[in-house]
C-alpha cells in the first residue's frame, strides 16, 4: 500500500476555510514561520492599527 504524501500536516488547509481570521493567522504563520500564538498576536496588533487609522475594522 502506498503511503498518501500529506503536504497539510498541521491541518492549516482545514483551518484557512474557517474564517477569514483564521486564515490570515495561518497565513502569516505559514509565510513567516511563526507560531501560530505568535501570528495571533501580530494579527491582533495589526488589527489595533487598522482601527486606529482607518475606517475598516479586521474582524471575522
Amino acid at each position: 500500500m502506498d503511503k498518501i504524501k500529506n503536504n497539510d500536516s498541521y491541518g492549516l488547509k482545514r483551518l484557512e476555510s474557517k474564517n477569514a481570521k483564521n486564515a490570515i493567522i495561518q497565513k502569516l504563520s505559514q509565510d513567516f514561520n511563526l507560531t501560530p500564538i505568535i501570528a495571533e498576536a501580530f494579527y491582533q496588533q495589526v488589527s489595533v492599527y487598522f482601527s486606529e487609522h482607518s475606517n475598516i475594522s479586521l474582524s471575522s
